[in-house]
């Protein structure tokens, strides 16, 4: 079995899904970013992705835009319609038929494929109506995509990494579903012994999850200090000499209870029958 993450970008308006671009990566190594051209040459299409301000907003300044000697090659619309200069001599900009062909053909390279999304309904739509209907799907190609969100939930939907950047273009946000499915996966076999001792699944400071190949001085692999992530660790070094925080300054245990000689619950030490005031007892006991 060999999974591939991906994410696509698209128009809804509650009746129709108009693919922009589609991002895919195997576990493999393997990626595929393919952008439709439908986008430019269907009037109707354009017009409706010109005047939708959060896709102009979010989506189309990370497609592949050409110069426009100086000048902005795209602007969000202000009450009307914006306006994007897509680069159509980018080669990852192509006919629906192309990429239908393309991704059928990545899918297929994949030994048993199974195929993983964020929030994957619409994601699934999107990549089986390239084929058309639903019954028209090469063999081959798996029927349903597993949600990542889903498994996230099942394990407890704990706080994962954000992504750093490139939100909202479909192989940024593809392969950031890897690192989120290697996350999970770690969560999923948190009783695997890593150097020794059990994987602790997130940091006791900030709650994200831990993911053992971030080992950057602010990365989210568990530091030495057991239980926090590398950035809270240090960020705890770089606070400074009035810096408070969990890390550097627990909270004390609670004082203890009962008689710390015997251990019984139901006396102090004063009143222990064992305790003689001129033994050489120096436990701690307040």
């Amino acid at each position: 079995m060999t999974r591939i993450f991906y994410d696509t970008e698209f128009l809804e308006d509650g009746h129709t899904i108009g693919l922009i671009s589609i991002g895919m990566i195997a576990e493999d190594g393997r990626e595929l970013y393919l952008v439709n051209e439908a986008i430019d040459d269907d009037e109707k299409l354009n017009d409706r992705i010109r005047r939708h301000p959060w896709l102009m907003a979010n989506v189309i300044p990370h497609l592949p835009l050409r110069e426009n000697h100086g000048r902005p090659s795209h602007g969000a619309p202000a009450g009307g319609r914006g306006f994007f200069l897509l680069d159509r001599d980018d080669r990852r900009v192509v006919s629906r038929r192309y990429i239908r062909n393309a991704v059928r053909d990545f899918i297929l390279a994949t030994p048993d494929p199974q195929l993983w999304a964020w929030y994957a309904a619409y994601d699934h739509v999107v990549l089986a109506q390239l084929f058309g209907a639903m019954i028209n799907l090469p063999a081959g190609i798996p029927m349903f995509t597993n949600d990542l969100k889903q498994e996230c939930v099942r394990l407890g939907n704990p706080r994962l990494r954000e992504q750093e950047s490139g939100q909202h273009n479909a192989l940024a946000d593809a392969r950031h579903n890897l690192t989120i499915a290697h996350a999970l996966d770690a969560l999923a076999r948190a009783d695997v012994q890593i150097t020794g001792r059990p994987v602790r699944p997130t940091c006791r400071r900030c709650g994200v999850l831990f993911d053992l190949e971030d080992k950057r001085f602010d990365g989210h692999a568990e530091d030495d200090i057991l239980g926090y992530c590398c950035g809270c660790v240090d960020n705890c070094h770089e606070g400074g000499a009035d810096h408070r925080c969990v890390i550097c300054e627990p909270k004390p245990a609670p004082a203890p209870t009962g008689c710390p000689r015997c251990g019984s619950p139901d006396h102090r030490l004063d009143d222990c029958p064992d305790y003689d005031p001129d033994d050489d007892y120096h436990g701690s006991y307040e």
